[in-house]
Formats: C-alpha cells, structure tokens, sequence
C-alpha cells in the first residue's frame, strides 16, 4: 500500500478492498490486531493521495472496517471522519458516493461517532442527495432512510432536531427523486406501447396503488386515523432494483411516519402543489405518488 510504485500501491488496494468485501468479520476476528495499528494509518494516509485511484479503494477499505470496527479505526476515527470531510466534494463521483455509504455505515452501526457532528453532516447530505449523479444521490438518500429506521436508543432529541430543522429543504429534493429518471421513462414508454398493441388491460393494471407511513413517532402530534394496506412493495415500477426514485419515497413515508403531518404538510404541500399543476406528466405522477405519505 505504501509503495511509491503507483500500480503496485493500487494493485495492493484492490486485492485489500476484495477480501475485505468478502470476508470482513474473519478478517477483523482472525488478523493479528497488531497489523490493524499500521494497516488503518496507512488507509487514512491514502485518502490525501492526488491520486483518484488511490483515494477511492483506501476509502473503499476504510469504509468495509465500519462494520467490525477495529481498534484502530476507534483509534483514528477523528482522522476517519476528516477524511471524509475532506473528500466530500471530491471531483469524483464514485468517491463522493464513498463519502455517503460511510456516513450512512456509521449511521446504521455506530452512531455515537458522528452525533457531535451530526448538524453538519444533515446539512452535507442534504446536498449530496440532489447530486447530480444519481450513484451519488442515491447513496445520501439512504442516509434519510436509515436515520429513520433507527432505534430510538441509537439517536437523541439533537439528532431529530436537526433532520427536523432540514425538513422545508430536504423534502421538495425527494419528491424531486421520486420522479422516473430519462432511461425509466423511455423503458415505460416502449413497454406501454407493447401493451397498446398486446391488448385489453389486465385487472392488476387498473387497480390503484396506496402507499403508506409505517411508523410513528415522538415528533407525531396527530392522530393515527388512517389506515390502508398498501406497501412500498407495490410500487409499479418494482423491477428487483432499487433506485432513487424508490429510496426517494421511501424515506418521505418513513419521514412522514416519525414527525408527523404538522411537520411534514406545511412545506411538502407547496411542492406537491407545484407538481400536480406541472407540464411535466411525470412530475405530476411523482406527486401523486407521494400523497400517499
């Protein structure tokens, strides 16, 4: 890794980043944890190399070790996150993604490390999720989805404060994801087509779908009066991969669930409002996909 041969530095990162992808836990039980004390500097070292390749299979690495978390990644978790903070406006966008899935990694499994720094990872995230690479919008938006499937031991009134206080910013760019991008809509279009010529509709095609808020929470001041069996497995574009258009309105149901209508409606309406009355029939579809939140 700390060759100054460039090929054989990235050809070590690479073969590290495989096995670490394939065997994370046995390698973090059954290495000598010694090997870890150089290993982990030498990563963070690798996130300020000017080279791109370098940058993003150290990061790549770094990012696999969240999940056993070493010592010396508890260790060097200040040099961890400046990294990351350095990196997040990296020119690359697989590096950016990188920055994400390390946040949301540390999110999901230890988020006691990024709790001093939470308010401006929100307000980073909130940006990276109208990136406009969709790889990369994709990965932050996951970062809103996970916040809310959190225990509620894992976050603190702070925490919900600040995902609270990005709200009026945050949910006109997920209604914005939940419209199809370009590719999808051509795919529909030429499917739609193939259906014109197949036929009558079949009766699954004419009934409507319902999406629905699963969970409720501190935030939620109203009365939980609706009830409807929709899923977010009924999504009619659910072709076994997710997307950003799926993470979109997943996190806005989910979001709905946990602050409730007084804190959701009063800026969602006005983007709802904007979209319904959009020339855009695929913005008008996104909007009314997210009245079911």
């Amino acid at each position: 890794i700390d060759s100054m041969e460039q090929h054989a530095g990235i050809g070590a990162l690479v073969t590290l980043r495989k096995l670490l992808e394939d065997i994370p836990n046995r390698v973090a039980a059954e290495a000598p944890s010694t090997s870890f004390h150089e290993l982990v500097p030498a990563l963070l070292t690798c996130l300020q190399s000017p080279i791109q390749t370098r940058r993003k299979e150290a990061l790549a690495c770094l990012n696999v070790f969240i999940f056993p978390m070493p010592g010396s990644l508890v260790a060097n978790m200040d040099r961890y996150l400046g990294g990351l903070s350095a990196l997040a406006s990296d020119e690359s966008a697989e590096i950016r993604q990188l920055v994400c899935q390390g946040i949301v990694s540390l999110l999901s499994q230890r988020a006691e490390y990024i709790k001093p720094h939470f308010a401006s990872i929100v307000t980073f995230m909130l940006t990276a999720t109208s990136d406009a690479d969709p790889t990369v919008a994709l990965e932050a938006c996951d970062f809103w989805l996970t916040f809310a499937s959190l225990d509620e031991d894992s976050y603190d009134d702070e925490m919900m404060g600040c995902v609270a206080q990005s709200l009026p910013q945050l949910l006109p760019v997920l209604l914005k994801g939940m419209v199809y991008p370009p590719d999808k809509i051509e795919e529909l279009l030429e499917d739609n087509a193939i259906d014109e010529r197949g036929g009558d509709d079949r009766q699954q095609d004419l009934a409507p779908v319902f999406h629905s808020a699963k969970t409720k929470g501190q935030y939620d001041s109203d009365d939980d009066d609706s009830e409807d069996g929709g899923s977010d497995d009924e999504m009619d574009d659910d072709d076994g991969e997710w997307s950003l258009r799926k993470c979109s309105a997943a996190s806005l149901d989910s979001l709905a669930g946990i602050f409730g209508a007084s804190y959701v409606l009063p800026p969602l309406l006005p983007a709802l409002q904007e979209g319904l009355r959009h020339s855009d029939q695929w913005f008008r579809e996104a909007s009314i996909l997210a009245l079911g939140a």
